[in-house]
């Protein structure tokens, strides 16, 4: 998907006359959409692959804005074996709407690593 997503925007940019791509515009929403439901699932796939063939760690961190929503982060530090360096990625940020909701709420919904936890 993200080398289709990658060739579009080369044709795209090679074709088309750069004062009509800028006067081009997408909703927050739609871009939205196409950040989380196309690309975050191609990085999140990737990584997912690398964390299937190296030791792996996971850090959890919980914090607040300004409003008082809370979230949780969820980040992997893994050695990625391609690039030979230890490799930390951001997989995804949950939103806590309910204070008690955290990481057991999230683990027994399936929310956090799916695929890897038995």
């Amino acid at each position: 998907m993200a080398a289709t997503l990658l060739n579009l925007i080369k044709t795209i940019s090679i074709n088309f006359n750069p004062q009509l791509i800028q006067q081009a515009s997408l909703s927050a929403t739609t871009m939205t959409n196409i950040v989380t439901k196309c690309i975050a699932g191609e990085i999140r796939e990737e990584i997912y692959n690398h964390l299937a063939h190296s030791p792996f760690s996971l850090i959890l961190d919980e914090s607040s804005d300004l409003l008082g929503g809370t979230y949780l982060t969820l980040h992997v530090k893994y050695l990625n074996k391609k690039e030979q360096k230890i490799t930390t990625k951001l997989v995804s940020i949950y939103n806590c709407k309910v204070k008690q909701q955290g990481l057991l709420y999230l683990r027994r919904s399936g929310r956090i690593f799916p695929v890897l936890w038995v």
